[in-house]
C-alpha cells in the first residue's frame, strides 16, 4: 500500500472475502405471492432475477464459476458477482431466497464453495451470510485510485 500511496495513488475502498463450503441443500421457501425468479446465462455465468408481479424488476443476482488452484489440481467454486435487492423491498426475505437459490444451484453442480466478496458497510449482507455458514477469510482486498493526467 505504501508503494502505491507514494506513486500517487489513493486508497478507494476495501473488501472482505468470506467463503462457504458447499454441502447439503438447503430449502427456498418465496417470500410473499406474486413472486417469480427468472434465470439467465449459462451454468459458468448464471443472472437471477425476481420480478414482482412478472413485470417489475426487484432484486437480481450474478453467480460465476471461477478456477482456483490447490494441492489437488485446478478445482471450480462459484463466486457472487452481485447480489442486490431494490430498497423499495429490502427487509422482505428476498435476499434470503436468492442466497439459498445459489447456494443449492452450487451443491447441485458439485462445486467445492461458494464466496463472495464485500464491502465493510455492507453489514446486513453479512450477518445473513453468516446465518447461512459463510465465514471470513484471512484475506483482504483493496482498491485504489489515480487521476489520469491530461
Amino acid at each position: 500500500m505504501r508503494l502505491l500511496t507514494e506513486h500517487g495513488f489513493r486508497f478507494a475502498d476495501r473488501y472482505y472475502l468470506l467463503a462457504r463450503p458447499s454441502g447439503a441443500m438447503i430449502e427456498e421457501t418465496v417470500p410473499q405471492g406474486g413472486l417469480s425468479l427468472a434465470f439467465r446465462g449459462e451454468v459458468d455465468d448464471r443472472r437471477y432475477q425476481v420480478f414482482f408481479r412478472r413485470t417489475e424488476l426487484i432484486a437480481e443476482a450474478r453467480l460465476l464459476q471461477r478456477p482456483q488452484q490447490n494441492a489437488g489440481g485446478i478445482q471450480l467454486f462459484g463466486c457472487i458477482a452481485h447480489w442486490e435487492v431494490d430498497e423499495r423491498w429490502r427487509n422482505q426475505k428476498i435476499g434470503r431466497w436468492l442466497l439459498r437459490r445459489m447456494i443449492n444451484d452450487v451443491t447441485q453442480q458439485g462445486l467445492e464453495e461458494l464466496a463472495v466478496y464485500l464491502q465493510p458497510q455492507q453489514a446486513a449482507a453479512m450477518n445473513l451470510l453468516a446465518q447461512h455458514g459463510f465465514i471470513e477469510l484471512n484475506y483482504r482486498g483493496y482498491s485504489f485510485e489515480k487521476e489520469l493526467a491530461e
